[in-house]
C-alpha cells in the first residue's frame, strides 16, 4: 500500500471570487460612475442654462409689456445704468394692485427685500443703457439679450 496517495494535501477548492476579479469589478463599477457623474453634471449645467435663459426671456418680455402699456419702466427714475432684480424694482411686474391696469406681467414669487435669483445663486442684474424714458418703439427695438453659453449653429 503506497501511503503517498492516500492523504492528499491540497486545501479544498471554495466556490466565490478571487481578489483579482473583485479588483477588476471594482474598477469597471468606478470607471462607470465617473462616466454617469460627469454625464449628470453637464446635463445639470444645460438645465440651468436653459432655465436661466427663460427667466430672462421672461423678465424682458414682462418689462417691455410694462413699457409698452404704461409709457416708462417699472421704478421710474430707479431705471438708470444697472439695476438689480429685486422686489421693490420688479413689484408692479409681479402684483396686480401695485399697477393700475392689475395685470400680473411677470409670475414670481419674492418677498419683499428679496433679490431674483439665477440658477447659480446671483442676482439678475437689468441694465438700461441710457435710462431716458422715451422712445418705448425703439427700445423695444433695441432690447436684446445675449447668453453667452448658447452654441450657435454655424453654416
Amino acid at each position: 500500500m503506497d501511503i503517498r496517495h492516500s492523504f492528499d494535501f491540497r486545501l479544498p477548492r471554495r466556490a466565490g471570487f478571487t481578489l483579482v476579479e473583485m479588483l477588476a469589478v471594482m474598477v469597471l463599477i468606478s470607471i462607470l460612475m465617473t462616466a454617469t457623474g460627469l454625464s449628470m453634471r453637464k446635463a445639470n449645467l444645460i438645465a440651468k442654462n436653459t432655465k436661466a435663459e427663460a427667466e430672462c426671456r421672461e423678465l424682458v418680455n414682462a418689462l417691455l409689456e410694462y413699457r409698452s402699456l404704461y409709457g416708462d419702466w417699472p421704478g421710474g427714475e430707479k431705471a438708470k445704468g444697472e439695476v438689480e432684480a429685486r422686489y421693490e424694482f420688479l413689484e408692479p411686474l409681479i402684483d396686480s394692485s401695485k399697477n393700475s391696469s392689475g395685470i400680473v406681467f411677470l409670475n414670481l414669487t419674492l418677498d419683499t427685500g428679496e433679490k431674483w435669483l439665477d440658477p447659480w445663486g446671483n442676482p439678475y442684474v437689468i441694465f438700461f443703457p441710457d435710462g431716458s424714458t422715451t422712445k418705448p418703439r425703439r427700445t423695444a427695438l433695441e432690447t436684446c439679450v445675449s447668453f453667452p453659453f448658447r452654441r450657435v449653429a454655424r453654416e
